[in-house]
C-alpha cells in the first residue's frame, strides 16, 4: 500500500494519504511525503472495499482525478490481495490442525470398536463359560429339577446380554424407560429422578444406554440394600445421567469403568467419577446431537468450562460467578405491543423449561422485538413479524437450539471484565482463537438485527450460518436423510459461491468479512 500512495503522490505532485476504516473511524495506513498526524484537506475518493485515497489539494484536473481513481481501485485489488494472502495461509494452518484431528478421531474410532468387541464378547462367553459348567454337571448328575432352575437362570442372563446389546425398550421408548426395565432385573434397587426431555437421534440415546447400562451393572454388583439414586437432566445441550453410590469405592469403580469412558468420548460424551462427602458420585453426559455443527459447540462450552475451572481453582476473583453463568439458562427479552399476550401463550409450554423470559433488553441474551417497527439498540435483537402461531418453535431455534452457545459467549464476555493472570488469559486467547462458531452466533444477529447487510445474499448466509437449524443438511437446504457424499458436494459448492461473492471488490469491509466468515463454515461442512 505504502508503495502505490508514494507512486501516486510522485506521479502528481501531490501529498497523498490512503485511510482505512476501523472501530473508530478512519485512520491513515500509508501517506507520502509524510505521515500526517491527523485528517488533511484534500480530494477523496472512495476505495471500493472500504477506505479513502486522498489527494492533498484543494482541486484536481481531470487528469489527476482519473489518476486517483485509477491508484484507488489498484489499492483495492492490492489489499484484497493481502486479505486472500492472509486468509489463505490461516486455511493452510487449519486445514493441518483438522487433518491431525481426523487422524486422532479414526484412531479413537478403531480402539472404540475394539474395546466394544470385547465387552459383548466377555458378555457372552461369561455367560458360556460359567452356567454352562453348572448346567453340564447338574445334567450329568441327573438334577433334571435343579437343571431346569439352573436352565431358566441362563437364559435370564441371556436375555440381560442381549438387552444390553440391542434392547428393545430403547428404540420404542427412550432411553430412561430401557434403563428403568434393566433395573428391574438387577439384584440391587434403583431409583430414577428428573427426565432427559424430548427423544434425540438413536445413535445418542444409544450411546448413552450403554454408559449408563454399565454403571448399573457395575454398582448391582455390590451387595447393599440401599438403592442406587439415578438422576437425569438435559442442560446446554447435553443429556446427563448421574448416580450416586454411598457403598463403592471411586477409585474400583474408575479402574473399571475406564474403557466405558473412553467408548463415550469417542462420541464427544465423558463419564466422570468422583467421591462427594464420602459418597461415589459418577456422572455420564452426551450431547444430544452428532452432526458436526452440533458438536463443535458443546466442544466451546467444554472448554470454557475448563478455563474457569482453572480460574475458580486459582481462587481468582470473579471466576467463581463465572461458573454459576454456566449453567444459566438463556435469557430472552420478548418486547413490544404484544410481548404481554405473547408471554400468556407460552404458560405451561415445554420451552420455558429451558429459558427465562424478561422484559428487560439489557438482561438478556437474545431480543424479540414483536413489532417491526421498534428500533432497538441491542446487539442480539430479531424483529418477529407474526410471533403468536410459532412463538415456540421460534425460541427453540433461536434460543434453546444455540443455549450452548450464548452461555459460551455470556461467559467470554464476563471474562473479559475480570482479572486475567496467567496462565487464564493465555487459555482464554486459545479458547476465542478458534471459536468459529461465535464467529457465526455474533453474524447471524448481526444479519438479524440489520447491523451487517449482504442484500440479496442475507437469507442463504443465515440458512448456512445454522440461524434455522444447525445440522449440515439443513444448513445446505438438502433433505433430512441426504448421504454424507451430497452434503460435501453441496459445501464445496456452497464455498466456491461464497469466495467469488467475498471477492467483490464493491462489498464494504464489513460485508467482505462477513462473506469470509460464511466461506469458513462452507468449508467445514465439506470437511465433515
Amino acid at each position: 500500500m505504502a508503495a502505490l500512495v508514494r507512486e501516486l503522490a510522485e506521479s502528481t505532485g501531490l501529498g497523498a494519504v490512503y485511510y482505512t476504516e476501523g472501530p473508530d473511524g478512519l485512520s491513515v495506513a500509508a501517506a507520502w511525503p509524510e505521515h500526517p498526524s491527523g485528517p488533511v484537506p484534500g480530494v477523496a475518493v472512495q476505495v471500493p472495499g472500504g477506505g479513502v485515497l486522498v489527494l492533498v489539494a484543494v482541486s484536481l484536473g481531470s487528469a489527476d482525478m482519473d489518476r486517483l481513481r485509477r491508484f484507488a481501485d489498484r489499492i483495492a485489488l492490492a489489499a484484497a490481495g493481502e486479505r486472500l494472502r492472509a486468509e489463505q495461509d490461516r486455511q493452510r494452518s487449519r486445514t493441518r490442525a483438522l487433518e491431525r484431528e481426523v487422524l486422532t478421531a479414526r484412531e479413537r474410532l478403531v480402539h472404540v470398536r475394539d474395546l466394544e468387541r470385547r465387552r459383548i464378547a466377555g458378555a457372552l462367553t461369561g455367560v458360556i463359560g460359567r452356567d454352562f459348567a453348572q448346567l453340564r454337571s447338574r445334567l450329568e448328575a441327573g438334577e433334571l429339577a435343579e437343571f431346569r432352575t439352573t436352565l431358566d437362570d441362563v437364559i435370564d442372563r441371556f436375555r440381560t446380554v442381549v438387552r444390553g446389546v440391542h434392547p428393545a425398550m430403547l428404540p420404542e421408548r427412550g432411553p430412561l424407560a430401557a434403563l428403568e426395565e434393566l433395573a428391574a432385573t438387577l439384584p440391587r434397587p434403583v431409583r430414577f429422578a428428573g427426565d432427559l426431555g424430548r427423544r434425540a437421534g438413536w445413535e445418542v440415546e444409544s450411546g448413552l444406554y450403554h454408559a449408563a447400562a454399565a454403571v448399573l451393572a457395575l454398582l448391582a454388583e455390590n451387595a447393599c440394600v440401599q438403592p442406587v439414586q439415578v438422576s437425569c437432566s438435559r442442560e446446554d445441550g447435553l443429556l446427563s445421567l448421574t448416580f450416586v453410590d454411598p457403598s463403592s469405592a471411586v477409585v474400583d469403580l474408575r479402574s473399571a469403568l475406564r474403557d466405558d469412558a473412553a467408548r463415550l468420548s469417542a462420541f464427544g460424551g465423558t463419564l466422570e467419577t468422583w467421591d462427594e462427602g464420602g459418597t461415589a458420585t459418577i456422572r455420564v453426559r452426551l450431547p444430544e446431537r452428532f452432526d458436526v455443527a452440533a458438536i463443535e459447540p458443546v466442544g466451546l462450552l467444554a472448554r470454557v468450562r475448563e478455563v474457569v475451572a482453572a480460574g475458580v481453582r486459582a481462587s481468582v476473583a470473579g471466576w467463581s460467578e463465572l461458573a454459576e453463568l454456566l449453567d444459566r439458562p438463556p435469557v430472552v427479552a420478548l418486547v413490544g405491543p404484544g410481548s404481554t399476550a405473547a408471554v400468556e401463550s407460552l404458560t405451561g409450554h415445554e420451552v420455558l423449561r429451558h429459558l427465562t423470559l424478561t422484559d428487560t433488553p439489557a438482561e438478556a441474551d437474545v431480543v424479540l422485538a414483536l413489532d417491526s417497527t421498534m428500533d432497538l439498540v441491542h446487539p442480539t435483537v430479531s424483529h418477529v413479524d407474526d410471533p403468536s402461531p410459532a412463538l415456540p418453535d421460534l425460541l427453540y431455534r433461536r434460543v434453546v437450539d444455540r443455549a450452548d452457545l450464548l452461555a459460551a459467549r455470556g461467559v467470554l464476555t464476563a471474562a473479559r471484565q475480570t482479572p486475567q493472570p496467567e496462565p487464564l488469559a493465555r487459555l482464554l486467547d486459545q479458547v476465542l482463537a478458534d471459536a468459529h462458531e461465535l464467529v457465526e452466533l455474533d453474524l447471524v444477529d448481526a444479519l438479524e438485527s440489520g447491523t451487517t447487510a449482504l442484500h440479496a445474499l442475507t437469507t442463504e448466509a443465515l440458512r448456512l450460518l445454522g440461524a434455522s437449524g444447525r445440522a449440515p443438511h439443513t444448513r445446505l437446504g438438502l433433505p433430512r436423510h441426504a448421504p454424507p457424499a451430497d452434503i460435501r458436494t453441496a459445501a464445496a459448492t456452497a464455498t466456491t459461491a461464497w469466495r467469488t461473492h467475498a471477492g467483490n471488490p464493491a462489498l464494504s469491509t464489513r460485508a467482505h468479512e462477513a462473506c469470509l466468515t460464511v466461506v469458513r463454515t462452507c468449508e467445514g461442512l465439506a470437511m465433515g
